[in-house]
């Protein structure tokens, strides 16, 4: 947790650069997936996918400013009110997704396949974001000593 709290108290705007990565990669990945569906399987797979992916990317971005705004050091925040906002947010998501599928506006797999999105542009951010940081798996030296 602590991670994380460094992340998004970062006085550099790293945190901001982080936040920034992970809902493009996510909506990267998300369009990829859905133009994949739609040449495969039609305009309504593909509309399904990119609203599970646009889904799954606000919410990475939302969570992010959760709790970029809970961590914040300097307790400029609202901490009440943005804890609020994190739960609402899990509300809507799945109100909206269960909305979303009782109406028939998206197909159940479509959504799923969206929401695949989100663990292959975490990681990719996650990539991206160690190697910003200089720690690309350099070894250290052993000092010689006398």
């Amino acid at each position: 947790m602590n991670d994380v709290a460094e992340t998004a108290s970062n006085d550099t705007g790293e945190g901001e650069l982080s936040l920034s990565v992970a809902a493009s990669s996510v909506a990267g990945f998300g369009v990829l997936l859905a133009v994949v569906a739609g040449v495969l399987f039609g305009r309504y797979a593909a509309e399904s996918v990119a609203v599970g992916a646009g889904l799954v990317a606000l919410d990475v971005y939302v969570l992010g400013r959760v709790v970029r705004a809970l961590f914040d050091p300097t307790g400029r925040s609202n901490k009440r009110l943005w804890g609020f906002l994190g739960i609402a947010k899990l509300f809507v998501l799945l109100g909206g997704s269960w909305w979303l599928l009782a109406s028939g506006l998206v197909h159940p797999l479509g959504l799923a396949a969206g929401i695949v999105a989100l663990p292959l542009g975490l990681a990719v951010s996650a990539v991206s974001m160690s190697a910003r940081s200089g720690n690309r798996g350099t070894r250290s030296t052993p000092s010689a000593e006398p």
